[in-house]
């Protein structure tokens, strides 16, 4: 749907979905060929670099560009990196920890330093770094009549106390500005033995986002990170998927390099596709 004009790009990204192309003849039934031209060498810091001095050099270009990683511990790093980059002062939003529903003896088990040291899935960490000028995006739907929709990306304004102001660069509110609160969220990660709330703004940098966030997102550019092969069904189709043209795809995949060939991890489960 995405693809108008590119049948090839468009069959091979279908054959990748469908886990109906792989180079099992000499290496494994779940690799496939990457064409030269998409793959890009470096390391994590240099990509980084590169990222911010395409994305910084006019603002329009921000809405249309992402790079996207699998884990989300490696994108947290990769956007400090970048925001470390960024001429303005840092600003620190630390959260605020406590069990819910007011349990005594939860509340012993588990000290603020402890919860605060927790990152459930989905949520934001205990200290939240930001800048002006810095990439965000929600984490959760905070208002759809106004756009503010879990995905929603948008450039910071100003930051304040009490909100966030911040233009909205995707969906159907594309070019509005929006003021962002502090929300009390309880994880719903079943990891935890205990039920926490955590107040803070659900926001994260986003100059890069994980695959599974960048669901449903079309991008003009699109950078692919994979320090380590992909880990579940589709995440390879995902992230192959976000752009309209193949020659705005980039894919830096470490140790993917076998003789002269570019070789990276397709996983497919056929039962989920009947």
């Amino acid at each position: 749907m995405r693809i108008e004009s590119q049948q090839e790009f468009n069959r091979w990204l279908i054959a990748i979905g469908n886990g109906t192309i792989s180079d099992g003849e000499e290496h494994g039934n779940d690799l496939i060929e990457i064409p030269q031209q998409m793959h890009s060498s470096g390391n994590k810091t240099s990509s980084a670099i590169r990222l911010l001095l395409i994305l910084m050099k006019k603002s329009k270009l921000l809405v249309g560009k992402s790079f996207l990683l699998q884990k989300n511990h490696d994108a947290l790093q990769l956007n400090n990196n970048v925001l470390d980059l960024i001429q303005e002062e840092s600003t620190f939003y630390t959260s605020v920890d406590s069990i819910a529903y007011n349990n005594i003896e939860s509340e012993a088990n588990h000290p603020v330093k402890f919860l605060n040291s927790q990152t459930p899935s989905g949520i934001p960490p205990h200290v939240l770094k930001l800048k002006k000028g810095a990439i965000i995006i929600l984490l959760r739907n905070l208002n759809p009549r106004k756009g503010l929709l879990n995905g929603t990306r948008l450039i910071i304004i100003s930051l304040n106390d009490l909100y966030i102001h911040g233009k909205i660069i995707s969906g159907s509110k594309k070019g509005e500005e929006a003021f962002i609160p502090r929300i009390d969220l309880t994880p719903s990660d079943t990891s935890l033995s205990f039920k926490m709330t955590h107040r803070q703004f659900q926001v994260i940098a986003a100059f890069t986002m994980t695959i599974n966030k960048s669901q449903g997102q079309s991008f003009n550019n699109v950078g692919v990170y994979l320090p380590s092969p992909v880990f579940s069904h589709g995440q390879l189709y995902v992230a192959l998927s976000r752009t309209r043209n193949i020659n705005n795809l980039k894919i830096l995949a470490e140790n993917s390099i076998v003789g002269d060939k570019v070789l990276i991890k397709n996983i497919v489960l056929e039962e989920l596709l009947q």
